[in-house]
């Protein structure tokens, strides 16, 4: 459910790979529309229960919403960010998911 958190901030690519690092065969995902349209994976409504962000996913386009920082990336600091929906099937495709 949003990828091993244990391992990786939940609702981000780090996330999703652990669980199929660690033998998991898909990751339960949610989808929300850009305010552009553009397709991400995030569980919440809204945005300021894990960013530095307010509002909720279509509320901003997403050059802008691929800014905002997760408040506690853990281990993979940067990197750490919503990904798109093509992102995340392109990680299960290649990893056999």
């Amino acid at each position: 459910h949003r990828g091993a958190c244990e391992l990786a901030h939940q609702n981000t690519l780090e996330a999703y790979r652990a669980t199929l690092a660690l033998g998991g065969d898909g990751n339960e995902i949610d989808i929300r529309a850009t305010r552009d349209r553009v397709l991400v994976c995030f569980h919440d409504d809204m945005l300021d229960q894990l960013l530095d962000a307010y509002g909720s996913v279509d509320d901003h386009d997403w050059a802008t919403l691929r800014r905002f920082r997760f408040r506690n990336p853990g281990p993979f600091g940067d990197q750490c960010r919503i990904p798109t929906l093509a992102e995340v099937l392109d990680l299960h495709r290649r990893h056999g998911a």
